[in-house]
């Protein structure tokens, strides 16, 4: 308990802590999980328990299950005064199946979260596309800048009454319209990321919106003038039609996670045709490997220490476009200091080789660490290829607060992050803007709407984070290099 509050001192908003075992009721009633508006379940930490983690997984899912059961208990009996005011959102362990996805009849909203499998996604798409973990950094943590909101129905706003998705920009002069979701029968909606333009909006349509803050995800009364945006996107049709064509990857993989163990068919699902992916790892093929198969990719097995330079001599590094270090523990310091020593090995068998992480060819480094200092260390000493380093449990906390609040961002997340549907893409500036040319954030918007895809914002080259979201009458200059942001299909 006063480990807690001494993490949560410096919080903007009054936070009471509570002692106790979610698996006790009396615990449960002391916190007030039959009438509270928000219920988060957290996995337990790994180092309060020295457990294998098969052990810490169990643990994870006992502790789940009785919390379920004692939280819905709770609501049930509260119903009569407080009907289906809470959402529960839990944090799962890989291969979880509850038995309790159908207590939306006692909750607003229940939602289940596999924290290993969304990180698992995002690595795998970091192969493809590099500095992508920036962005979502920005969209789920806290206060680091613009957010995923979903709207109240468009009927609601008398000004966007018989609009079109095409025509919502110039309503939206703080915010981006990435898509929509729109009732379905079950009751769940059924999502929209990047419709046509062409799409009317109905009365009970709500908006996928990516904006700094709530407020600024009200439509204006009235729209900004869009004559001239129309005039020169019409002149760059030919330039906008481009196809985007990736060339083939090669990832190797350092060290086997039991619980990402999709990640090779993940990397495969994003990776263009011809590509190839290489597991490095101590003892036989996995056993959930055996059976897999790839559409995209060719797969091969190496036996050897990811910690040892001779075993990664044999990857031949120097031709190697990008390197996921995976944690084979449950995110211990144990496994940030293995995760060091494995990109040290890497620099070694490169230097062997001729070349270096500092070099211009250096493949890539993406992977997971549990300690933020140990991400400023390597983003420091290596700053050009260590730029997807995720940290997990900060981006789980995200994920949890906002699917509590937002339940319905559990599907747009899982879509953006999925095999299917959009995805977040970095693309080349050149394909929507000419060298030297001038435009607002707006123009750049109508442009790539022409190719199907969602400006989010853009890419300098040398900075760190994206820029998202400048707001429509932005001015901007993008220099060969830069990026856009986009929401759109990658093949």
């Amino acid at each position: 308990d006063a480990a807690v509050q001494e993490e949560l001192r410096d919080a903007p908003i009054s936070i009471v802590t509570r002692e106790g075992s979610p698996q006790e009721l009396r615990h449960m009633m002391r916190v007030c999980a039959g009438t509270a508006k928000h219920i988060i379940f957290t996995p337990p930490r790994p180092d309060e328990a020295e457990l294998g983690l098969e052990d810490l997984d169990k643990l994870h899912t006992d502790t789940l299950q009785h919390a379920t059961g004692i939280a819905l208990s709770l609501q049930e009996s509260a119903r009569e005064t407080n009907d289906k005011r809470s959402t529960f959102v839990a944090a799962t362990p890989a291969g979880f199946h509850s038995e309790f996805k159908g207590a939306q009849a006692q909750l607003r909203a229940y939602t289940e979260v596999t924290p290993s499998d969304f990180v698992s996604r995002l690595l795998a798409q970091c192969t493809a596309t590099p500095g992508l973990s920036r962005v979502f950094e920005e969209l789920l943590l806290q206060g680091r800048g613009n957010e995923l909101y979903i709207s109240q129905p468009t009927g609601l706003y008398s000004a966007l009454s018989g609009l079109t998705f095409g025509e919502l920009m110039p309503y939206f002069p703080r915010a981006v319209a990435l898509g929509l979701v729109s009732p379905t029968e079950d009751g769940t909606g059924g999502l929209h990321l990047a419709p046509p333009p062409s799409r009317k909006l109905e009365p009970s349509d709500r908006l996928v919106l990516l904006a700094g803050s709530s407020t600024d995800t009200k439509p204006s009364r009235r729209a900004l003038a869009r004559s001239k945006q129309t005039t020169m996107v019409t002149s760059q049709v030919d330039t906008l039609s481009r196809e985007v064509e990736l060339p083939p990857q090669r990832v190797a993989v350092l060290n086997w996670s039991p619980d990402k163990g999709d990640i090779i068919t993940q990397i495969d699902d994003f990776a263009p045709k011809g590509s190839a992916i290489t597991l490095l790892c101590d003892g036989e093929l996995p056993s959930e490997l055996r059976e897999m198969r790839l559409r995209h990719c060719t797969f091969t097995h190496v036996n050897g220490d990811a910690a040892d330079p001779v075993a990664l001599e044999s990857l031949k590094l120097q031709s190697i476009d990008s390197i996921v270090v995976l944690q084979s523990g449950a995110g211990t310091d144990e496994d940030d200091a293995h995760s060091l020593l494995c990109v040290h090995a890497v620099q070694e068998a490169l230097r062997r080789a001729g070349a270096s992480l500092a070099g211009a060819s250096a493949p890539r480094i993406i992977g997971e660490l549990s300690d933020p200092q140990m991400e400023k260390l390597l983003c420091e000493r290596w700053p050009r290829v260590c730029n997807d380093l995720l940290l997990p449990r900060e981006l789980t906390s995200g994920t949890l607060v906002q699917f509590s609040v937002q339940p319905a961002l559990r599907a747009v997340y899982g879509e953006l992050l999925g095999a299917e549907g959009k995805e977040v893409l970095l693309r080349p500036a050149g394909l929507y803007v000419e060298d030297g040319e001038e435009v607002s954030f707006a123009q750049l918007s109508n442009r790539a709407q022409l190719r199907g895809e969602i400006v989010m914002g853009v890419q300098r080259l040398g900075s760190e984070l994206p820029e998202l979201n400048p707001g429509i009458a932005f001015r901007m200059k993008l220099q060969p290099g830069d990026q856009v942001v986009v929401i759109g299909d990658a093949f």
